[in-house]
């Protein structure tokens, strides 16, 4: 068991936002103070190899604080097991908590959940894909919403004249939401193109304006 207080970027829909406050409840007071500060934790398990699921068993609160637009936080409660198994979210005021699919790769969880009906986003559905890993003692990740809505205002884009309507748009969100989520899902590949890690502050900012850019270019109408 280990005692964990972490911030976590988290990227929903293409924005990034940051987990704060994030804690254990059998074993840990919730930290709220600053979404932006800096994360410390102790642990006595290992960060090199395959994950153990075992390291981070247990129920989890949670709170997750975009760093743009609406920066009013979501929480939960992150229900984790000592294998691919059981995994839940539960939200305030829901009796049904929401299954995780769960599956590990190296030190990478990825973590699949819905679609369920959004708390940030009244009446619309939403399906989020999300990668974490533990690293020196902290869990970083990120997160990227797909709201169904999203689909349904590209294709008014599309009529529009505004993005190229030649792509199907769902074809079209599920890229844009490639660009983004693939820097996570595949972080050891990221390293070795790069030479640097998403926790680097300026290495985050430079692939969240490189997938801004590509996005754009992919939506962009022919000239």
């Amino acid at each position: 068991m280990f005692t964990l207080h972490r911030t976590t970027r988290i990227a929903l829909c293409c924005s990034a936002a940051v987990l704060t406050g994030c804690a254990k409840k059998e074993n840990a007071t919730v930290d709220t103070s600053g979404a932006m500060a800096s994360s410390t934790a102790s642990t006595t398990s290992t960060t090199s190899g395959t994950v153990n699921l075992a390291d981070v068993a247990g129920k989890w609160n949670m709170k997750s604080v975009p760093m743009s637009g609406d920066t009013t936080p979501t929480t939960y409660v992150l229900t984790a097991t000592s294998n691919t198994s059981g995994w839940t979210l539960t939200f305030p005021g829901r009796a049904q908590s929401v299954p995780v699919k769960v599956t590990v790769d190296g030190d990478s969880i990825m973590l699949a959940a819905g679609p369920y009906s959004s708390v940030r986003r009244k009446g619309v559905q939403v399906t989020t894909f999300g990668v974490t890993r533990l690293q020196s003692g902290q869990l970083n990740g990120t997160t990227t919403a797909h709201y169904k809505v999203k689909a349904q205002a590209y294709a008014a884009a599309q009529r529009a004249g505004v993005l190229d309507g030649d792509l199907d748009p769902e074809h079209l969100v599920f890229m844009i939401i490639g660009l983004a989520a693939w820097w996570a899902a595949a972080p050891q590949v990221a390293r070795m193109l790069t030479g640097a890690d998403d926790s680097d502050p300026a290495e985050h900012a430079r692939r969240r304006a490189s997938v801004i850019r590509a996005a754009e270019r992919l939506a962009r109408p022919p000239r």
